[in-house]
């Protein structure tokens, strides 16, 4: 159900923040050539 009431923020804006989420959790998660390799 999409536009059922006014929105808080406009469209652009919150595809921008998610972009910029997205962006951010790709750095949370770094990929090292060992990542994985080694278990305890």
């Amino acid at each position: 159900m999409a536009d059922c009431h006014e929105a808080i923020i406009d469209r652009e804006t919150y595809a921008k923040v998610q972009a910029e989420m997205e962006r951010r959790a790709g750095l949370m998660d770094p990929i090292y050539p060992f990542t994985g390799k080694i278990k305890c």
